[in-house]
């Protein structure tokens, strides 16, 4: 038996004390009062599996941070409560075990904490912006639904379908249908708003270094590279320094066009170039990811449609560009893909080095 087979037999002894403990410092810590018959088979379900997931190999913390979005019973409790809740569920959990088997699974439990403190606020976000859109469909209807009857009514009368009517009564008609058509406009304006602002990406811009982040793209990407027989070669020019942005959206991109390329052809040399330059006091980085393709790859490119007369390639033919180029815009970037006479072909990004906050949507002016 190897030790985490001895750790997991040792902490699903205890699971039931762990969950009774979890959902006690849950309950304690939320303002509402929660139904113990409810919850308690979902909190011995979420221990199982969080015990399966810290004594798996290899670990992966991802589904604690599912399962910390599924808990809507922490929406109203506050941060420092559910740090509390950790602190509660780290002790139950090491209670048990040997200071050998603790210091072993410590690194895991503390990462598999972070994912679920990142889950119950993903989940918290996620449905205050759900509940928001909901409210708004609601009150939009609400509200559409009486001023429609008004402006269609007013027009029925002012087309004399219900009888004839004077010049006073046509005026009077007449401002009260303009009135309710400005009015389905401003909320047919509102409701856009919301709209485009529920799927803006909200981003967060810490500072971080690049040859670190080129360090963890080629840990992640080296072995899906090596199943397909390619040589990945990084050039870099000049000093790369920091960069300001979401660096899970940069480092998602980067792996997106390299893992793309890799799917075009096997036993290839991808080069991945990256370089800095500052054009009229503007800092911006250059990710450009390049392989040359066999004649019978890039024909079929050719014959499929998705290779442009000038060489471009439209970026909807392949998912993931999709979403690169939607990252790309809310950062103030551009995506372009390309493939040349010698049938090289080129994923080029461009990122400013510091990307701003995006800008609050223009409202109409609607007088």
């Amino acid at each position: 038996m190897n030790e985490n087979e001895e750790i997991y037999n040792m902490l699903h002894e205890r699971r039931l004390i762990i969950a009774q403990a979890w959902f006690e410092a849950l309950k304690e810590a939320t303002p509402l009062p929660l139904n113990h018959n409810e919850y308690q088979s979902r909190f011995v379900e979420y221990t199982n599996t969080l015990i399966q997931i810290l004594t798996a190999s290899p670990f992966n913390p991802a589904p604690i941070q599912e399962m910390g979005k599924n808990l809507e019973i922490v929406d109203n409790i506050q941060p420092e409560g559910i740090i509390k809740i950790q602190r509660i569920l780290a002790e139950q959990i090491l209670e048990s075990l040997s200071p050998e088997h603790r210091c072993n699974l410590q690194s895991r439990l503390i990462e598999a904490l972070s994912a679920l403190l990142t889950g119950f606020f993903l989940g918290k976000a996620e449905r205050a912006k759900r509940f928001d859109m909901e409210s708004m469909s609601r009150m939009g209807h609400d509200l559409k639904t009486p001023i429609n009857a008004i402006t269609g009514f007013s027009r029925v009368i002012l087309k004399g379908i219900d009888g004839p009517i004077t010049e006073f009564q046509q005026e009077d008609l007449t401002s009260i249908h303009e009135a309710g058509q400005k009015l389905l406009t401003m909320i047919n304006d509102l409701f856009e708003t919301a709209k485009n602002d529920a799927r803006k990406t909200h981003l967060y811009l810490p500072t971080f270094d690049i040859a670190e982040l080129l360090g963890d793209v080629m840990t992640t990407v080296q072995p899906v590279l090596a199943k397909r027989k390619h040589t990945l070669e990084i050039q870099v020019a000049g000093m790369l320094g920091t960069m300001r942005a979401n660096a899970s959206m940069v480092r998602w991109m980067v792996l997106s066009l390299l893992l793309y390329a890799s799917r075009l052809a096997e036993h290839r040399t991808i080069s991945l170039m990256v370089m800095r330059e500052r054009v009229q006091n503007t800092d911006s980085f250059t990710f450009e990811v390049s392989e040359t393709l066999p004649d019978e790859i890039l024909s079929q490119v050719i014959a499929s449609g998705n290779a442009n007369q000038d060489g471009t390639i439209p970026l909807e033919a392949e998912i993931g560009l999709v979403v690169c180029e939607r990252f790309c815009k809310e950062m103030g970037g551009t995506l372009e893909m390309a493939i040349g006479e010698n049938g090289l072909a080129k994923l080029t990004l461009h990122l400013p080095a510091y990307v701003s906050a995006p800008e609050p949507m223009p409202q109409k002016d609607i007088a």
